[in-house]
């Protein structure tokens, strides 16, 4: 799971976006100011959409921005779900909820992306070679 960044619906659009860079994170969760479950998510996609609506990053709150449709996956689920998930939706973020749809954390495309990394690097290393030949891309003749 990613590193958690969140914020409240009613912080302005600022806040998100410094939070982004600050953290150096692509989405923010956005939970409730009395905390409980999240009521959105916004990501960098957001706030371009945002400002190209003509928003005031220090006027217009995160509400104005937010998405407040968001997959769900279960924390038990391994990680191939999601990344056929993303690969479906589109989507590069997914709350992760317990049996009981408690949230608690979120998964993003780029969790996947470092998963496959290091599952990769344990390959066993005698045979690489000739596990990247069996599965190699025919070049077409011409």
């Amino acid at each position: 799971m990613s590193k958690v960044v969140s914020c409240s619906p009613d912080d302005p659009i600022e806040t998100a976006t410094k939070k982004m860079l600050q953290n150096v994170v692509g989405s923010i969760v956005v939970m409730p100011t009395g905390g409980g479950a999240p009521v959105g998510i916004v990501t960098k996609t957001d706030l371009i959409r945002g400002w190209d609506k003509g928003l005031d990053a220090k006027k217009d709150t995160v509400s104005a921005v937010m998405g407040t449709k968001f997959e769900t996956v279960l924390d038990t689920s391994p990680s191939g779900f999601a990344a056929e998930h993303f690969e479906k939706t589109k989507h590069r973020h997914a709350f992760v909820v317990d049996k009981d749809g408690t949230y608690v954390g979120i998964v993003t495309a780029y969790d996947i992306a470092v998963q496959t990394a290091r599952d990769n690097k344990a390959w066993p290393y005698p045979n690489r070679d000739e596990i990247a030949e069996k599965y190699k891309v025919p070049t077409p003749a011409h």
